[in-house]
């Protein structure tokens, strides 16, 4: 299908992609993590492509799971060795409360989003805000 977004019409200066997270990628389901890989591998690639060199990928592990952390890690390396700038983010160790079936709610959301702002800022150099502001 033709991709009808105009990717030169905004480019960010980073991009955080959290893919895997509800997949259950262990188990009898790990035959998956090569089809997993090529696909979020060509994502980042494609997203490079139309974003250009400067963009910065920061890809997520967490907190439903941290069973896909290696794939993440994998496609990471892959991506860096063709030149494109991509980072583990990490979003583990948030609790996820069984009465959320193990999803986060707005607390552990509200945390997650001040790490990811403390983790995106000390790659990118950008100085210290917050999300209160």
């Amino acid at each position: 299908a033709k991709n009808i977004w105009n990717f030169t019409s905004w480019i960010p200066d980073a991009v955080v992609i959290n893919l895997g997270s509800n997949d259950g990628l262990t188990g009898s389901r790990e035959e998956l993590i090569p089809a997993y890989n090529a696909t979020y591998l060509d994502l980042v690639k494609s997203a490079a492509v139309a974003y250009g060199e400067q963009t910065h990928f920061f890809l997520a592990c967490g907190p439903d799971s941290d069973s896909y952390c290696d794939p993440v890690r994998w496609i990471i390396g892959q991506a860096n060795a063709m030149g494109i700038k991509a980072t583990f983010l990490d979003h583990r160790g948030f609790a996820c409360p069984d009465r959320c079936c193990r999803h986060p709610g707005a607390d552990q959301d509200w945390q997650m989003s001040e790490s990811t702002i403390k983790q995106v800022n000390a790659v990118m150099g950008w100085s210290v805000w917050s999300i209160y502001m």
